[in-house]
């Protein structure tokens, strides 16, 4: 397939859009095989994928799982991550979501028969760092390409994806938020006062209570946004005692999205089998995405890859 002029790529924040669509749709279930199937996850995640293509007509839809996701490799209780090395509190009271992974194999079923790309990220890494990495490999395909104006939309409510807004070059990356709100530059500036590359050294001085990252003492929302607004980060360091610039540090490491090489565990790349995906939609009583309307979307979702032979 032709690459269009205007390369747009969706990147979909996975393990958020379970949990909502588990949320939303949490009642949905059929009886299959003697047993009831819940069916709310694949329902409510497959309907957003098609309205975001429809929304925003991408030349590629990614979709990125965090390792609890994982149908495929057995999840790895032990496994420690980099920044659990380094903070082994980090993270320590969230739940591998287990009891998800049926409705999560139920949905991988349905993805395997559409043109979107799945990504799984190594142990060490989260989905966090992946998603920084396909923005990455975007931005190095959009050099190479010189095709014009290139967006990157990452589908996420996640407050650490602020640190990936961008644009220059004709390049750009933005978010789209809950009720589709879109935070571009510009949407960002005028809510914190400062450039989004800014970010991470805000996190860091005020920490992450969800992650169990402490922040530097008497730094709140105020002060913090006045330092970063006025300093870069070694500057925010020399301002700090020698114990909160070690923490400042820390926290910088642990926050900062890690778009490494290795970050790749398993890329899954399928093209559209209608038929396939007809007969699991009537299969699991989702017949809405029968009528015509949803039919022709299967036929708007694209995939012209520029993470082909990454893994």
């Amino acid at each position: 397939m032709p690459r269009k002029l205007t390369n747009r790529v969706i990147v979909i924040d996975g393990s958020m859009l379970i949990h909502k669509s588990q949320h939303v749709f949490k009642r949905l279930s059929v009886k299959s095989e003697d047993k009831t199937v819940g069916t709310g996850i694949a329902y409510g995640f497959l309907r957003a994928v098609m309205r975001l293509n429809k929304m925003y007509e991408p030349c590629e839809t990614c979709v990125v799982f965090d390792n609890s996701m994982n149908v495929v490799d057995p999840y790895q209780e032990d496994a420690i991550s980099y920044r659990q090395e380094i903070l082994p509190e980090y993270k320590a009271d969230r739940s591998h979501n287990t009891n998800l992974i049926d409705g999560v194999r139920l949905l991988f079923r349905f993805l395997k028969t559409l043109p979107v790309t799945v990504i799984y990220p190594t142990i060490r890494y989260e989905a966090d760092d992946l998603i920084a990495f396909v923005a990455r490999k975007a931005f190095q395909d959009h050099m190479k390409s010189k095709l014009g104006k290139y967006e990157i939309i990452v589908v996420s409510d996640d407050k650490d994806f602020n640190q990936l807004i961008h644009k220059t070059n004709g390049f750009s990356v933005a978010l789209h938020k809950k009720k589709d709100d879109i935070w571009d530059t510009k949407k960002f500036r005028d809510k914190f006062g400062f450039a989004p590359d800014k970010f991470l050294p805000y996190l860091a001085l005020l920490g992450d209570k969800g992650d169990n990252i402490r922040g530097v003492f008497g730094y709140g929302k105020v002060k913090a946004a006045a330092l970063v607004r006025n300093f870069d980060a070694d500057e925010i360091v020399q301002k700090l005692t020698n114990e909160e610039a070690a923490l400042f540090i820390r926290n910088m490491t642990l926050i900062s999205l890690n778009p490494q090489n290795d970050v790749v565990s398993r890329i899954y790349q399928h093209s559209l089998d209608r038929n396939k995906f007809n007969k699991l939609s009537r299969k699991y009583k989702m017949m809405s995405f029968l009528r015509k309307e949803e039919q022709e979307l299967l036929d708007s979702i694209n995939k012209v890859s520029f993470l082909e032979g990454t893994k």
